[in-house]
């Protein structure tokens, strides 16, 4: 990420507060995988799990699976009601996307 991690991070954090919510991971999509690009508000068992985990790539059937498939926003409003194995809400309480 070099040079655009400051950028990155500058994006999640207006991001955060324009949405008013508690926390946010910004990641960046290359070669069919998700890349960590910057965190704020991560609660640390969330970012060791991050930072352990590296990049993936999205299982099936999941709202990350159907963005990658999309040319449109996708939004869940209750990612437990979708994956309850979702380890933004396992590790960090996150409900949206």
């Amino acid at each position: 990420l070099g040079a655009l991690e400051p950028v990155f991070q500058s994006i999640l954090v207006n991001a955060v507060n324009i949405c008013e919510a508690n926390f946010g991971v910004l990641y960046t999509y290359e070669n069919d995988a998700f890349h960590p690009a910057a965190e704020f508000g991560v609660e640390p068992e969330l970012s060791a799990f991050i930072a352990q985990r590296g990049s993936f790539q999205p299982r099936p059937e999941t709202t990350l699976d159907r963005l990658t498939q999309a040319s449109e926003i996708i939004r869940c409003a209750d990612i437990l009601a979708e994956d309850v194995t979702n380890p933004m809400t396992k590790f960090g309480g996150a409900r949206s996307y």
